[in-house]
């Protein structure tokens, strides 16, 4: 479904460009937006707890194969409802494509592949470690689980652990993927043949 909806929306954004968001009144991208939120909303478990997500599960277990994961296709429809809903709406173009949002999408991947390891590491130290160092037993002396922190230490813990994240992202884009980079375009011209030109001989090897 994922790749299905790309390729339309690429070949309408070749075929119509900056016009394809007249294509469609402009009130309908963000009518698609909370139904797309709706889509994506499916829970992981226990959907017949529920009217609505009960309803979802019958509908879509109805139009795919026996023991699909339903989750999973609804998540596809919400993802691709809210990519086509930005790709119609001017405004929404515009905000997507703000220096932010260009930063975010930058780090993406490193971000995605080190979250997991840096929130079971330095996010636990930072929210448990006072907890750690003052640990508290029950009356046979046992030593009791850690206890969470208040309010504003894990308000305080989560903003830093993002800033430190995004701050490694960053530090990931400018250092491992150029070096990746070069070592890419060093084997493709080792395969066929050539030599590398002047002016990529004198970069620095972490150049930006």
């Amino acid at each position: 479904m994922n790749v299905v909806v790309g390729m339309v929306v690429a070949d309408m954004h070749v075929t119509y460009g900056d016009q394809a968001t007249q294509l469609v009144p402009r009130v309908i991208p963000f009518l698609m937006i909370p139904l797309a939120m709706f889509f994506a909303s499916y829970p992981q478990n226990a959907s017949d707890w529920a009217p609505w997500s009960n309803w979802m599960r019958i509908v879509m277990e109805s139009i795919t194969h026996k023991e699909s994961d339903v989750r999973r296709y609804w998540d596809s429809l919400g993802a691709c409802t809210l990519f086509v809903a930005i790709f119609l709406s001017g405004p929404l173009r515009r905000l997507f494509t703000s220096k932010v949002f260009n930063f975010i999408g930058r780090v993406s991947f490193p971000v995605y592949l080190m979250h997991n390891t840096l929130i079971k590491t330095v996010l636990a130290w930072m929210v448990y470690f006072p907890s750690y160092l003052n640990p508290k037993f029950n009356d046979q002396g046992e030593k009791l689980d850690l206890e969470a922190p208040g309010k504003i230490h894990m308000t305080v813990a989560i903003v830093a652990f993002y800033y430190i994240l995004y701050r490694l992202g960053y530090l990931w884009t400018c250092t491992i993927d150029v070096l990746i980079d070069k070592w890419i375009k060093a084997g493709m011209r080792w395969a066929s043949g050539q030599t590398a030109t002047p002016e990529e001989k004198a970069q620095p090897i972490l150049a930006k």
